[in-house]
């Protein structure tokens, strides 16, 4: 949905007519609906207050970001269905529209490095990411002096490519979220899959100091601790941390009790991965460090 079509979608909701919505120096709001016109922000609040809504619900309708939207779409369906020929299709061609853009803006950067760490094992058309690729990146997102939800999408998806010097740059710079209760939902689940993933490398890489120091920093911060999952994982990794750590049975009960919880709340596949990681660790702490690849990590949100 446009926000042309919010605007209609919420005047017939009211019953109102198109003159009941006209505010006074717009003459053509007609043409607005009809998608003819272009909407300026500074007529978005006056359109809501005629039609009696927030901004924020006038926007969400709207689906201002319907580009990204349909991005995630298809790389969840594309996840789910990898052997889809159609859905191979659509991914693909974005690729190959956004590999032909000489100067990407930060969503088109997103997109492209996001298809390319996701399925460059998947579909053969997609290169793997380079080292000059990870440097490239890195570089982008520590010179940034404000980060969006296209900047916590870009590094949520390239993180198993960047060392640990590099993640606690990254760190250091995207965290804590700035602005946290003026961003949108999106915005707040990347940042908080990043620092996931972030605490997931260290564990990989065997450095549990680091893993406990980047909990008590996402624990500083309270709108993502009051995102009861994103809370629960923290506790979850903070004791598989200590155990691997210290090797205490007691931390080795406390993470199978939260593995307990993750198989009755979520779906089996979840259910799956975390379960197959802690295997792995709790057998051999060194499995992913070894394996010189992160594919069977999942990137969870």
């Amino acid at each position: 949905m446009t926000i042309h079509n919010s605007l209609k979608f919420f005047r017939d909701k009211r019953n109102l007519a198109q003159k009941d919505v006209t505010i006074s120096d717009i003459s053509n709001y007609s043409r607005i609906e009809a998608g003819k016109a272009r909407v300026s922000e500074e007529h978005i609040k006056p359109f809501a207050n005629k039609l009696s809504v927030s901004v924020s619900e006038l926007i969400l309708y709207s689906g201002f970001d319907s580009d990204i939207k349909e991005f995630q779409n298809d790389i969840n369906a594309a996840l789910k269905q990898p052997e889809s020929t159609q859905l191979q299709k659509k991914i693909i061609d974005r690729y190959k529209k956004l590999s032909k853009i000489s100067t990407r803006n930060n969503m088109e950067l997103s997109m492209y490095y996001t298809i390319i760490a996701i399925f460059s094992n998947v579909y053969p058309d997609i290169p793997e990411i380079c080292d000059k690729d990870i440097l490239y990146t890195f570089l982008h997102l520590i010179n940034l002096d404000y980060y969006t939800q296209f900047d916590y999408l870009l590094a949520l998806n390239m993180t198993f490519y960047y060392s640990s010097d590099q993640l606690l740059s990254i760190s250091k710079t995207m965290f804590p979220l700035q602005d946290p209760d003026k961003r949108p939902v999106d915005t707040i689940k990347y940042a908080n899959s990043l620092m996931i993933n972030i605490i997931t490398m260290q564990i990989y890489n065997m450095d549990y100091s680091a893993v406990i120091q980047y909990i008590n920093l996402a624990e500083k911060q309270k709108l993502a601790m009051e995102n009861h999952y994103y809370r629960f994982l923290m506790e979850y990794y903070k004791h598989l941390a200590k155990y691997l750590q210290n090797r205490e049975e007691s931390e080795l009960n406390k993470t199978k009790q939260y593995l307990n919880i993750i198989e009755d709340l979520y779906d089996p596949n979840t259910y799956e991965s975390f379960i197959s990681e802690h295997r792995n660790l709790i057998n051999n702490p060194r499995y992913y460090l070894d394996l010189k690849t992160f594919e069977s990590a999942k990137i969870r949100s």
